[in-house]
């Protein structure tokens, strides 16, 4: 292998390592006032009871809102 083959390789992997960290990260979140789950898909039984605005965020800021873990999905 080429020298410039074998310095590349370590970047895109933590580059790709980094994408799936962001990815994996995501939640949904019913913007409803009495909201208290985050959930890992939009399609979770705990969500479709939403009656306002379903929002994709981080774990961080569904935490940082005061939500708990859906029990249905963890």
């Amino acid at each position: 292998m080429s020298k410039l083959f074998k310095s590349i390789i370590p970047i895109l992997i933590v580059v790709l390592f980094s994408s799936f960290v962001l990815l994996v990260d995501q939640v949904y979140i019913c913007k409803g006032p009495s909201s208290k789950v985050y959930h890992k898909s939009d399609r979770c039984k705990g969500l479709s009871r939403c009656s306002t605005e379903v929002s994709k965020v981080t774990i961080e800021e569904a935490k940082k809102l005061g939500r708990r873990a859906c029990k249905i999905e963890y």
